[in-house]
């Protein structure tokens, strides 16, 4: 017995022994971070903005949009977006830019604040909606969407002076005109002068998008006003041919299909898309430049956030979508236009909107070029009538 409770006694001391050479322990070790890892204050920046948003999303379900007006667009606008965000629902009113001024005008008068987000043609925005308009880089999350270097120029294309409110994300070159195939073989129209129109033979053979109201026919017609090799005189003189004024853009490429008409001048691009690149009008093709030049058009690619927003979170989590490489991706196929960004593909593209070098483009998007429409406008009503 006194032998165990001496061998107990030396493992105690042995047990002694061996704690007290080891430094004692307070809980796990602190990992200290290697030099460059982003510590957990940085890493929770955007992230933690963007998990928040998201939160709030889920929360309000849906986004109002005002879009362009077209099935693959609307496709684009609405399906692509909840294969990647299923819990937030898109409500989307496609219209031309006319209908949304008048829309949204009518809805504030009412003092209704209804729509998030107007995806438009910058003629829509900064000539109608302008003075409704917030700041759009202040939602801007994630950082692809923020980073300079993934879009042309290496930096955000507004088309409004201040830089702040019409925020463009596409860019191209606007196609001036579709032609019957069977009126005009592929050799003539390539050597095809704007003055070539206004020649007797074209006498009541052309059929144009109207210029009264904002949208590819009043673009066209500042183009022309604008461009030192066209001018006043080239505006006179077409209107003097008895060129057909139509405000339906399917008409404007049916009726060049069907014979009524040798040319279709200024084609909206969702029509285009629509109903020649997808099918519909074999015979029918555009033309994006003639002898005097090319328009840059932004066409429907650019957008705005109207004041009081109704739905904040989930606008956010929209436009950083739309503005991502996925978005972009999605606009570009359905819309046949290319992006400003430098990451998105445009080889599926028809190459007539991609900008070439030795042509003459002028920018017919820009607040600046906007202001040519109050100087053309009384010559417009003067050779057009009122509509």
């Amino acid at each position: 017995m006194r032998s165990c409770q001496f061998i107990l006694m030396l493992a105690l001391i042995a047990g002694l022994f061996v704690s007290c050479s080891k430094p004692p322990t307070q809980g796990p070790a602190v990992q200290t971070p290697s030099v460059g890892a982003p510590t957990p204050a940085a890493k929770a920046g955007w992230e933690a903005e963007w998990e928040k948003t998201l939160a709030g999303a889920r929360r309000e379900g849906r986004v109002v949009v005002y879009g362009p007006p077209g099935a693959d667009t609307r496709q684009a606008l609405t399906e692509q977006f909840s294969k990647t965000y299923p819990f937030i629902q898109v409500e989307y009113v496609g219209a031309t830019g006319a209908a949304q001024v008048a829309k949204v005008k009518a809805e504030r008068r009412a003092g209704l604040h209804i729509v998030d987000l107007i995806v438009s043609g910058t003629t829509t925005i900064t000539a109608g909606l302008l003075d409704v308009a917030l700041p759009v880089e202040p939602i801007l999350l994630l950082p692809e969407v923020k980073e300079p270097k993934n879009w042309l120029d290496g930096k955000f294309h507004y088309a409004d002076k201040a830089g702040k409110y019409n925020f463009v994300f596409s860019t191209r070159t606007l196609q001036a005109l579709v032609h019957n195939t069977n009126a005009i073989d592929s050799r003539r129209i390539q050597e095809l002068a704007y003055w070539d129109l206004t020649k007797p033979e074209f006498k009541g053979k052309i059929i144009t998008r109207d210029p009264w109201t904002s949208g590819p026919g009043q673009s066209a017609a500042m183009f022309y006003f604008v461009n030192p090799k066209l001018g006043p005189d080239f505006i006179k003189a077409l209107a003097k041919n008895d060129v057909l004024v139509t405000r339906d853009d399917r008409q404007v490429i049916e009726w060049t299909s069907l014979g009524r008409a040798a040319v279709g001048l200024a084609p909206s691009t969702p029509a285009i898309t629509e109903f020649i690149i997808k099918g519909g009008f074999p015979n029918v093709k555009p033309r994006a430049y003639l002898k005097e030049g090319a328009m840059s058009t932004a066409g429907f690619g650019s957008l705005a956030l109207p004041q009081d927003y109704p739905h904040e979170n989930a606008t956010k989590v929209y436009v950083n979508w739309l503005l991502s490489k996925e978005g972009q991706l999605a606009w570009a196929k359905a819309t046949g236009t290319p992006s400003r960004r430098t990451d998105v593909p445009t080889d599926f593209l028809d190459q007539d909107v991609l900008f070439k070098p030795g042509i003459d483009y002028i920018n017919t998007y820009s607040e600046e070029f906007q202001e040519t429409r109050e100087k053309m406008m009384p010559l417009i009503f003067e050779v057009f009538g009122r509509g």
